[in-house]
């Protein structure tokens, strides 16, 4: 061969080299597509359970506070219903009281007044164990008191000597009626508003067991 000679050489064939690039791209592409979709399941797993868990946790505390509320509710009930029978036991109570004072009153110029006055000093009489007494009660009542009746019980019931003095006082506008006894600086406070006031816890109590039980 010589040198004037050119030697032709065939050109690759870049058209199975280029199949092959694209294949290649093809599955890269693929590979990448199949990454991202993972990855995106993976994040929407992620996401839904996050969110499931989110709205279960507001059920429970929707739930909770549902519950919370019956519960607030059915306390305000049980409280306003004892407040409601609080208030008419109440009223029944005050009322039975204002009869009780009522007839009281107006027994005050009857002989049996006279009667619940001598037991009222007796009884404080015998308290105090007789001996010299000083009785206090109100101008009207001064004429339904048995002085030497009362003076002669408390002697007979404690067998010691005894002296009644009849004192007159003015009294508040609710004095009911009764007396007050006193000893030197002893007294038993035997006024009905006082008798009352002593024993309301426990008549109320009785009261309320017979209306309430």
């Amino acid at each position: 061969m010589t040198e004037a000679e050119a030697v032709v050489v065939a050109p690759p064939d870049i058209s199975s080299l280029k199949q092959e690039i694209l294949e290649d791209a093809k599955k890269k592409s693929e590979l990448i597509l199949n990454e991202a979709r993972e990855h995106s399941e993976s994040i929407k797993k992620q996401i839904t359970e996050e969110i499931e868990h989110l709205l279960q946790r507001a059920r429970e505390e929707a739930e909770s506070l549902k519950q919370t509320e019956i519960r607030r509710q059915r306390a305000m009930a049980i409280i306003e219903n004892k407040m409601r029978r609080l208030n008419t036991q109440e009223e029944m109570i005050t009322s039975i009281f204002d009869e009780a004072l009522n007839k009281i009153n107006g027994m005050r110029e009857t002989p049996r007044y006279k009667e619940v006055m001598l037991n009222l000093a007796v009884q404080a009489g015998r308290s105090l164990e007789g001996g010299e007494l000083i009785v206090e009660l109100s101008e009207d009542d001064q004429k339904m008191f048995d002085v030497q009746a009362a003076t002669a019980k408390i002697k007979a019931e404690t067998g010691n000597d005894t002296k009644i003095e009849v004192r007159v006082r003015k009294f508040p506008l609710t004095h009911k009626g009764g007396l007050i006894v006193y000893k030197g600086n002893i007294f038993v406070d035997n006024t009905i508003t006082s008798i009352f006031d002593r024993r309301k816890a426990k008549i109320r109590q009785q009261i309320a067991n017979l209306l309430f039980k």
